[in-house]
């Protein structure tokens, strides 16, 4: 509450909000690793070899999918999932998910990207890119 009656003193928030930030913070905690798959980065290292063999082979399905969204798969980054687990597929699917303010959604992206940076691991570029290309998400109206 500290932190919410400052931003109240400086005029970034009205008063009445002190809890606000409390609860962005609240929510985005329980929010953090539900798109981790069981055993964290080990896991998603799993995940990408296993579909690495997939595509090795072309078989089936796997020779069906765009060549140009194959390193989505090979480098399976949790925190992208999360986020379109919460932003998307949750409750109101590709129509605002949880519909979680927009203050939730940028405290949930744990690497948000600064314009001078383009490096980082392959995993966190990928996820970068695709919160950064879900405008749909961004321009929801809460």
């Amino acid at each position: 509450m500290a932190i919410g009656q400052w931003l109240v003193d400086e005029q970034i928030i009205e008063k009445g909000e002190e809890t606000s930030p409390a609860y962005i913070v609240q929510a985005a905690c329980a929010a953090h690793d539900i798109g981790n798959p069981p055993f964290g980065h080990s896991g998603e290292n799993a995940i990408g070899a296993w579909f690495s063999e997939k595509f090795a082979k072309l078989e089936g399905m796997f020779a069906d999918l765009d060549p140009t969204l194959r390193d989505e798969f090979r480098a399976f980054e949790g925190n992208a999932q999360g986020f379109r687990i919460i932003a998307r597929m949750e409750m109101y699917r590709n129509d605002g998910g949880k519909r979680l303010s927009k203050a939730v959604l940028g405290s949930f992206m744990k690497y948000p990207p600064k314009r001078s940076d383009q490096g980082g691991s392959f995993g966190r570029r990928l996820h970068r890119r695709w919160i950064l290309r879900r405008k749909e998400i961004w321009s929801f109206q809460f």
